[in-house]
């Protein structure tokens, strides 16, 4: 009996000695776990606090600049300068530097093209900062892009893709930095610049390219039309009712009353004498605008009879093969309550009458797979003059038409709608006679905030010290509770 007790009592020793050896192994395991959590938690953010990653439209491209950034720039020749002027808590101050250096890198592969950069902090270099803000009349936390006496100047607003009217804080800012977009094409404008007028009509209650209104404000389109070297300028149909001799582009936009015979006879004057037109229109009655469309092979119909259509939001991504719809490829477009365009019928044409009928080309047709009508139904078309294998020459009267108006309208562009963007942006561009829509588009890119802002190390603090190792600590709690049980 005595021996079996002694045998007993090592036994209980021995195990006991195993269990404080796991409980040893196991603190050690979790204080060297808490010091490698922290020690890559602390590596990772500051790397990325350091470099940004950008998206581009173009997929195989996630760092650096885009293609299309890159076709544009061997296009061009001479001598820039790229100023960066931010307060060091901006957050598009890191991301900005980071661009300049990518510019100056890419400038190095051509031999026609020399990019000289310039990184100011506004906070430390103050009377270099005051110099440059007097210089260039801009204001701090932007970039300016330089050629001998002639400059741009690129916002803080412009850089973000914002309206100016709209609201910004550091936490939509951070999100939407689009600096290559914008810096490619002022340095594409700085190099080949090219302005043309547009003229939105009003007083029939159109879109108000000058409004931030919600609903009947298309402040946003027209900021980004802007950005491309466009001027804005509204027009009103006075006792003259003539379109100015400068219109590159006539806007129409969702109007809402009733033109007159003499504003009819004007718009019809500017079309005869070889004018582009945008028109977009929330009815098929086009509010007297109707008998002039015909003219022009277009043709506006209503949904169908017990159809869906018409009556509720439409999103595709279908499009027909055209100069307007190569930048939509797999992005989709949404209508709010579309009508419907068709070439006019050519029953009762005669020969001649056919041959000098404007071509009707299709852009956007409805989705079958999503909607009820039977077949694809067009949303928006183009018109110009000439048979369809004068598609690569320049026509003289060019027409695009969209049975909705809303897509303008600040809220359709504001919620992000890229497709809607991109299809009035690149009808311009082929209203204006741009063969090369695809390269005037570079990459919105966008920032992914990953790294510490500027006050966001407390923060960092209180990570590492509190909710990491409460963390790891419950873990092991969790799996060390058996092995107590049994002590």
């Amino acid at each position: 009996m005595a021996l079996e007790r002694v045998i007993k009592m090592k036994k209980n020793r021995s195990d006991k000695k195993n269990i404080k050896r796991t409980i040893g192994f196991f603190k050690l395991n979790v204080f060297l776990s808490i010091l490698f959590a922290s020690i890559l938690l602390f590596l990772t953010n500051l790397c990325a606090s350091r470099i940004y990653v950008r998206y581009h439209y173009d997929s195989l491209v996630p760092n650096g600049l885009s293609k299309q950034s890159i076709d544009i720039l061997r296009e061009t020749k001479g001598e820039l300068k790229i100023i960066s002027i931010f307060e060091r808590s901006h957050p598009f101050r890191k991301p900005a530097r980071r661009l300049l250096k990518e510019y100056q890198e890419i400038s190095k592969q051509f031999s026609q093209l020399n990019i000289e950069t310039q990184i100011i902090d506004a906070n430390l270099d103050i009377t270099e900062t005051a110099a440059i803000l007097k210089k260039y009349d801009v204001e701090v936390n932007s970039i300016i892009i330089t050629r001998g006496l002639e400059f741009r100047s690129i916002s803080e607003a412009e850089l973000s893709g914002f309206s100016p009217n709209t609201q910004k804080t550091n936490t939509n800012l951070a999100s939407n930095f689009i600096g290559e977009s914008v810096c490619t094409l002022a340095i594409h404008k700085l190099l080949h610049s090219n302005s043309s007028k547009i003229y939105f009509l009003s007083g029939h209650g159109e879109y108000n390219p000058t409004s931030a209104d919600k609903h009947t404000g298309a402040s946003n389109i027209a900021h980004l039309l802007e950005l491309y070297d466009n001027d804005i300028e509204l027009l009103q149909l006075g006792s003259e009712n003539k379109i100015p001799n400068d219109c590159d582009i006539l806007v129409i936009a969702g109007p809402t009353t009733i033109f007159s015979e003499t504003e009819i006879n004007a718009i019809s004057t500017y079309l005869n004498n070889g004018g582009k037109a945008l028109f977009l229109l929330g009815s098929y009655h086009a509010n007297g605008l109707g008998p002039l469309l015909n003219l022009w092979n277009i043709q506006l119909s209503p949904p169908a009879s017990g159809k869906s259509y018409g009556i509720k939001p439409t999103t595709t991504t279908i499009y027909n093969q055209h100069e307007i719809t190569e930048p939509l490829t797999n992005i989709a477009t949404t209508f709010s309550a579309p009508c419907f365009l068709s070439p006019v019928s050519e029953m009762y044409l005669t020969t001649k009458e056919l041959a000098d009928k404007p071509q009707f080309f299709p852009l956007i047709l409805t989705d079958p797979s999503t909607q009820q009508p039977e077949s694809p139904k067009t949303i928006a078309a183009a018109v110009q003059l000439g048979k369809p294998d004068d598609l690569g020459k320049k026509q003289n009267t060019r027409i695009v038409v969209c049975g909705d108006d809303s897509i303008i309208s600040n809220a359709m562009i504001g919620q992000g709608i890229s497709g809607n963007k991109l299809f009035i942006f690149s009808a311009i561009e082929w209203l204006k006679g741009n063969d090369f829509t695809d390269k005037m588009i570079p990459a919105e890119a966008t920032m992914l905030s990953s790294g510490i802002p500027a006050d966001g190390w407390s923060d960092l603090a209180i990570r590492l010290a509190v909710y990491l190792p409460l963390a790891i600590l419950l873990i092991g709690l969790i799996i060390v509770s058996p092995i107590l049980k049994r002590i």
